[in-house]
């Protein structure tokens, strides 16, 4: 039925709906060419050996890493082209209280996007997204919206009071 569609429209010259792409897997390069257009800056880094996304959106830095590349686990490192079943945005948060007390009332209070240290005691928020099974368009820009939703949630918990 869709074929159809795309067919009569195409006939008529008429504007046609965009089909959806499905993504069992998602490329760095895949997620880059979704997003660009939609956040303030996007590029994509290979310069650490394993491709992220760097970009601002809102007015805060952010990373993508990919994880479960080309068939391997979380660690394995992404190429542009790698196929990878999920992702995961990643903030840096400077001059904010980063005691377990606020992590803990943080985490409990909000469930998605989690609050963490790393391993150098930097705070950073994460949101992670999959896309093993299959997703569409629409599912990568809905994780995008929930990535600005938290970013905005994460600056009105650490707002003056």
């Amino acid at each position: 039925m869709i074929q159809l569609l795309f067919a009569a429209c195409a006939a008529l010259s008429l504007a046609c709906p965009a089909a959806a792409r499905m993504y069992y897997w998602i490329t760095p390069n895949d997620l880059h060419a979704l997003l660009a257009d939609r956040v303030d800056s996007l590029s994509v880094d290979t310069s650490g050996g394993d491709t992220t996304l760097e970009g601002v959106v809102d007015g805060h830095r952010f990373s993508v890493f990919f994880y479960e590349c080309d068939g391997g686990n979380l660690s394995s490192v992404a190429t542009p082209d790698s196929h990878c079943l999920g992702y995961e945005f990643r903030a840096y948060i400077a001059d904010a209280p980063k005691d377990d007390a606020t992590l803990q009332r943080w985490n409990a209070e909000n469930h998605y996007g989690k609050l963490w240290r790393d391993a150098d005691d930097d705070l950073s928020v994460h949101y992670t997204s999959v896309v093993e099974g299959g997703v569409e368009d629409d599912h990568i820009l809905t994780a995008l919206a929930w990535w600005r939703a938290i970013l905005k949630s994460v600056d009105d918990f650490y707002a003056p009071t």
